[in-house]
């Protein structure tokens, strides 16, 4: 979702390309038929000049497949200027679909990317978020707590590709 990625879905009529976060229709739901539709490729724009991307995670061990949390952000910057051109953060699981924080992503637009910058731009994602308690994973509360430290730090590596 943070690289604006679509899925080429194939069925016997043909085949569409569909955005990737239109996938879902609800939690643990897909919007395709898994009996007559599948994926068959995945494409993303090229990136920007003076681009970067990250992708953080928290889970219990490696080898769970299910995270705590996990955040995913790209910056562009500016060439003249040197502030945030373009920005995706996507993180999850943090409401009942993938969830892109649009509200931190237009807060970044225009502003050079400093510690402030980045603070409030994860604390504004914090805002969008209403992550729900999971026994298996963590409660909703502990989720709250470690989106902003893992926004600022997903910012903060996206700045370190650039």
């Amino acid at each position: 979702m943070a690289l604006e990625a679509e899925a080429r879905v194939v069925n016997a009529a043909g085949a569409r390309w569909v955005a990737v976060e239109k996938l879902y229709r609800d939690a643990k739901i897909s919007a395709l038929d898994p009996t007559r539709e599948m994926i068959s490729h995945v494409r993303f724009p090229a990136p920007r000049a003076r681009w970067g991307c990250a992708w953080q995670r928290i889970g219990r061990r490696p080898s769970l497949t299910l995270p705590i949390l996990n955040c995913a952000a790209t910056l562009a910057l500016a060439p003249r200027d040197q502030t945030v051109a373009a920005a995706t953060i996507a993180l999850g699981p943090v409401a009942a679909l993938p969830f892109r924080a649009r509200q931190a992503e237009h807060f970044l637009i225009g502003r050079a990317p400093d510690e402030a910058t980045l603070a409030r731009a994860a604390a504004i994602a914090q805002s969008e978020c209403q992550p729900r308690s999971n026994p298996l994973r963590a409660s909703g509360e502990y989720r709250a707590a470690l989106i902003p430290v893992m926004v600022r730090a997903a910012l903060s590596a996206c700045l370190k590709g650039v």
